[in-house]
């Protein structure tokens, strides 16, 4: 656990100027509307070097892949039960 904990904090303090921190699109979405609303404009979205985009379409593209990988090819190993 305190190593995870580590990487993670030397990560944030790594990332946090280039990606704000938003490795999960639900914290990053919010500060980013309040920041547009308050009159930030571009520099809150799309962000810096419209990095936005990835943490809202990337989920979308991710979690069927990595399903169809899991489902084709990791699955694919274990014979099925009969029921």
């Amino acid at each position: 656990p305190f190593m995870i904990g580590a990487t993670v904090a030397v990560l944030l303090a790594l990332y946090a100027p280039i990606t704000q921190a938003g490795w999960n699109p639900a914290r990053d979405f919010g500060p980013r509307l309040v920041a547009y609303a308050a009159g930030w404009g571009e520099v809150a979205i799309p962000g810096p070097k419209n990095g936005f985009w990835i943490y809202i379409v990337g989920p979308f593209l991710g979690a069927p892949a990595g399903a169809a990988f899991a489902e084709f090819l990791l699955w694919k190993r274990f014979p099925k039960k009969a029921a």
